[in-house]
């Protein structure tokens, strides 16, 4: 018998979320196989621009824009890091037909 859950990717937990994933656990028999599957889509563009704009903004950002005449792109590490993720998410992944 198997079970398949589509949940929403998250970065981090809390001791709340901690909790809610060992209540998956705790009923399966010893033995259970658990499996996790990530794939990589084009069509995530919208989630991962949101989750990079989640990311703090470089302190000199609006005078980057203001020298550029359009938003500029920021130099801070979490950034950079986001649009690394954004990148291989999307970009690496094979394009839809």
């Amino acid at each position: 018998m198997g079970v398949m859950l589509e949940l929403m990717p998250q970065s981090g937990a809390d001791e709340r979320m901690a909790e809610v994933l060992i209540s998956l656990y705790a009923n399966c028999p010893p033995g259970t196989g658990i499996q996790f599957h990530l794939f990589a889509s084009p069509q995530v563009r919208s989630q991962l621009r949101q989750y990079a704009n989640l990311r703090v903004e470089d302190e000199d950002q609006a005078e980057q824009a203001k020298q550029w005449g359009r938003p500029a792109r920021n130099g801070n590490l979490f950034r950079k890091l986001a649009r690394q993720r954004t990148w291989t998410t999307c970009c690496r992944a094979p394009r839809s037909r």
